[in-house]
């Protein structure tokens, strides 16, 4: 794979390092940042106390934002909220709390690709695996909308509670392995990001990006025009549909992308969290490839 046009995520993950970063430094210059938590996707293995546990223990509180509330959009799961009491009672009990919403995956098929676009798209790429793997994008995008509408309507809603500064999004079945630092280790105005291999898997941005990026990918890709920016060719890679959000919104937006978290995490398949399926984040330097 040749990530070339992938700006800044063409280098291997860093060694973990350092997770607990002083921002009492930081803290007297700018005040901490509220900061949106969201979850979202199908649930898989997020049911899990061990999993939902990890990131509780490697995201939530090693983070020390300020004002701060969790999202929660969780698909395909039965007795999702059941299952997830005891994380909601954290959450509440800490001040953390948001907005959970628990769903079955629409069955409505993704809008058909306008021909040329996806004849660019599939340049590369042979035309049945950009078809076949649309709608699998379409269910991925749209719980990212469905997630964003949360944050947007706890803004407008929760008394007191304004905008948030930064968003810290992740799919769901992720098991933390080392803390993801604290706020002051990232800067507020780029896009962090897991790496190339995992390209959509864990973001931190900055509102600003997150209301495009989740609220508007998946009605840009599958309204694309021939005539707009989302249709021109974006290389090989832009041709993976993990790829394409963090191609073209870095383009669009003039968004730096960084792939500096400081933490990790692998993918766990609901029955066991330990499974290894990918890794995102960080590497111990006895697991580097």
């Amino acid at each position: 794979m040749h990530t070339a046009r992938m700006p800044d995520l063409a280098t291997p993950a860093a060694n973990c390092s350092s997770h607990t970063a002083d921002c009492s430094a930081a803290s007297l210059v700018v005040s901490p940042p509220k900061v949106a938590f969201v979850v979202a996707g199908a649930a898989r293995s997020f049911l899990r106390p061990e999993v939902w546990g990890s990131y509780v223990e490697h995201v939530l509180v090693p983070f020390g934002a300020g004002r701060s509330a969790v999202f929660l959009y969780l698909r395909d799961a039965s007795h999702c909220k059941e299952a997830l009491l005891p994380l909601l009672a954290q959450l509440r009990e800490r001040g953390w709390f948001g907005a959970m919403q628990c769903e079955d995956t629409p069955s409505v098929a993704p809008p058909p690709l306008h021909a040329r676009c996806a004849g660019r798209w599939a340049a590369r790429r042979k035309w049945t695996q950009v078809r076949d793997y649309a709608p699998r994008a379409h269910r991925w995008w749209s719980a990212m909308a469905a997630s964003w509408q949360l944050v947007e309507q706890y803004e407008r809603e929760e008394p007191g509670a304004g905008a948030f500064e930064m968003v810290v999004f992740s799919r769901p079945d992720l098991f933390y392995v080392h803390p993801m630092g604290r706020w002051c280790a990232y800067a507020r105005d780029t896009w962090h990001s897991g790496g190339a291999l995992m390209p959509d898997m864990f973001w931190i941005m900055p509102r600003a990006v997150a209301a495009n990026v989740l609220n508007r990918t998946d009605a840009t890709f599958f309204g694309c025009a021939p005539h707009q920016p989302c249709c021109q060719d974006l290389g090989y890679v832009a041709s993976l549909l993990s790829w394409w959000p963090t191609s073209f919104w870095t383009r669009q937006l003039g968004t730096r992308l960084r792939d500096d978290l400081l933490g990790s995490a692998r993918v766990a398949s609901p029955s066991n969290a330990q499974w290894v399926q990918a890794f995102l984040g960080c590497r111990p330097r006895r697991e580097r490839g």
